[in-house]
């Protein structure tokens, strides 16, 4: 066979073996939910140093983002933040207290799962959010990208 022939072949091998790859880890990020919920204290889980997380709760300044101040009562907060949450594609609600929201975000492409939550704060009439991948180190700007159309959308009149 000339190298010309091979070259595909090879790279078809590559590409699939990429593939193969992507696929693997975003069946491991299904099977391994993280460590969520609010802490003893009331806040966020912090994130962990690896770039692929964002928290309105975070300290330093990679992972920081603004919180959202409430749209009138807290009813009238969750109301308008379900409406766009439920309307959003590849979204899954996991947890829905009064304080406290839990939900699933499933890449498009290789199915990745990230988590985001959502903390009501009554006393501040803020909502604190950290969006964060559940494996890998970069998530090339992705949780950052969901917080950001979200407020887009909340922000809209």
């Amino acid at each position: 066979m000339n190298l010309l022939v091979k070259i595909p072949l090879i790279l078809l091998a590559l590409g699939l073996a990429a593939l193969l790859f992507f696929y693997t880890r975003s069946g491991l990020s299904r099977l391994r939910p993280p460590k969520l919920g609010l802490t003893p204290e009331g806040t966020l889980r912090p994130c962990s140093s690896r770039p692929n997380c964002v928290s309105s709760q975070a300290e330093d300044r990679p992972h920081q983002t603004r919180p959202f101040p409430y749209s009138g009562s807290r009813e009238e907060t969750q109301a308008k933040l379900g409406a766009i949450l439920d309307a959003t594609p590849r979204v899954h609600w996991v947890t829905r207290d009064e304080r406290y929201w839990h939900l699933t975000a499933i890449s498009r492409l290789f199915r990745y799962t990230d988590d985001l939550e959502l903390q009501f704060d009554d006393s501040a009439k803020l909502v604190h959010l950290r969006s964060a991948s559940r494996i890998g180190v970069s998530d090339m700007g992705v949780n950052r990208a969901r917080v950001r159309a979200l407020r887009e959308a909340y922000e809209r009149p």
